[in-house]
């Protein structure tokens, strides 16, 4: 009787032990399930959130607009009652040109807009078309858009009738955008070509047209000014504007150092001034002047052991060595050296600007910037760490712009947009974290964006070196 009434209770106490068991799995499939609603609830109240502040952008954009209307008719009424009609014009960055007219004034709006802008025109048979104003630029991802009294004109500038109060205006805008549905571009890409256009319109004439010595270290802007003339030659797609091309930026002095030369004391290491970086100076600026280069290419390949014996590789001389060797269509004879540790110092006595302009001079040669870690012994830190500098952030632009990747990207990180935020001062178009505009640290920058924008525009390996 005892054993039965024991195994009743045992029986029992199983019973009770698994209906606490059934009834803890339970609570614990509720406690999970709370969590999950717990966390879609956030998740909704911060979309919630999202969309509250993309209404008050709308808010303020639709605010905005209805203040530019409002400002358009009050013009347009003083314009009627003054007889008058006004032209403007916008560069690329927004600075803005105008001037009132009376009508009767001039016969035209494209006689208006000559009489204070310089107007380049093609005028064919479809009518009159506006390649740039000013000595602006044009190219496959921007025009020259028309508008009158504040709506977009459909019809071409030889169709435009003049009335009083009449404000036409004639604006640079990037119309391969997600905005227009023409393009892919956000942001940041229109960022890439109004600094990329700006870097043309500045540096190449400050650096360049009023630099006398080419010891220099603007060779930074030797290589993107060559990069977009061969960009253009070689992907017509692109379609830079000849406008910037303009080698009347070299001037007489500089010309004439570089053609009196020594090719032959370029490469003699035994002499105590000897430097690299001239050997790719005066390379550069040669292809820019159309100058003879047989004496120099018969001299490079024989020097290139030279240069790997001779002393310790500086961060240059790897990724400018490869590009002319890739160039030159030698550069099988780096292929011992290049990828053999022996021949140059471990990465980190580099810093990150040297290791990533390493990482581009064997993409050259490998073709793929995993290939090209591999060969290096890849240290993801110094990459990590670079994000403190505005010249090594953009450095990463340049291996991934050489292997034909998107060198907007690197391992999910976006190089663009993170330059732009943390480096980017707007008001001037430059970036001055590290130095003044004007300072060597910037072209690095701008060098840097050219490759991006040139392998963005036409899908093909930029080697920004060769």
């Amino acid at each position: 009787m005892k054993k039965r009434l024991l195994f009743a209770g045992l029986a029992t106490l199983g019973l009770v032990l698994a209906s606490c068991g059934n009834n803890t799995k339970e609570l614990d499939d509720l406690k999970n399930e709370n969590t999950t609603l717990k966390n879609e609830n956030d998740s909704l109240k911060d979309e919630n959130d999202e969309l509250k502040d993309e209404n008050e952008s709308y808010k303020d954009a639709n605010s905005a607009l209805k203040n530019e209307i409002d400002a358009l008719k009050e013009e347009n009424e003083a314009l009627k009652a003054d007889n008058s009609y006004e032209v403007k014009y916008y560069d690329y960055l927004g600075a803005k040109k105008e001037m009132k007219f009376k009508v009767g004034q001039y016969d035209s709006v494209l006689d208006s807009l000559k009489a204070f802008t310089n107007v380049d025109l093609t005028v064919g048979q479809y009518g009159t078309f506006i390649n740039g104003i000013d000595n602006s630029f044009t190219d496959n991802n921007w025009s020259i858009s028309i508008y009158e009294n504040g709506i977009s004109s459909q019809i071409g500038i030889d169709g435009l009738v003049i009335d009083a109060g009449d404000v036409f205006e004639f604006k640079h805008e990037c119309w391969s955008t997600l905005e227009t549905g023409w393009g892919s571009f956000d942001s940041y890409d229109v960022l890439v070509d109004q600094v990329v256009y700006n870097f043309a319109y500045t540096r190449f004439e400050d650096v360049i047209k009023n630099n006398s010595n080419w010891k220099g270290s603007n060779y930074w802007e030797y290589m993107a000014l060559y990069n977009m003339i061969n960009a253009k030659n070689t992907y017509g797609a692109a379609a830079y504007d000849q406008n910037i091309f303009n080698t009347t930026y070299l001037n007489n002095d500089l010309i004439v150092s570089l053609a009196q030369a020594d090719v032959n004391a370029l490469f003699d290491v035994s002499d105590p001034s000897f430097n690299p970086q001239l050997i790719f100076k005066y390379y550069y600026t040669a292809r820019l002047l159309n100058m003879d280069l047989s004496e120099f290419e018969a001299e490079f390949e024989a020097y290139i052991p030279t240069l790997l014996t001779y002393g310790e590789f500086d961060e240059y001389t790897i990724p400018f060595l490869v590009g002319v060797a890739v160039d030159l269509g030698v550069e099988s004879s780096m292929d011992s050296y290049i990828l053999n540790p022996t021949y140059r110092p471990a990465s980190e006595s580099w810093g990150p600007d040297g290791y990533s302009w390493l990482l581009t001079g064997i993409a050259a040669t490998t073709g793929s910037i995993d290939d090209a870690k591999d060969n290096i012994i890849f240290n993801a830190d110094i990459l990590e760490n670079s994000f403190s500098k505005d010249v090594s952030v953009s450095s990463l632009l340049l291996p991934l712009a050489a292997t034909n990747n998107n060198a907007r990207t690197y391992n999910d990180f976006d190089v663009i947009k993170y330059l732009f935020d943390n480096y980017y001062d707007s008001t001037t178009m430059k970036f001055t974290t590290e130095a003044e505009a004007s300072d060597y640290s910037s072209n690095q920058i701008y060098a840097a964006l050219v490759a991006y924008k040139i392998q963005r525009d036409s899908s093909a390996k930029v080697n920004l070196f060769a």
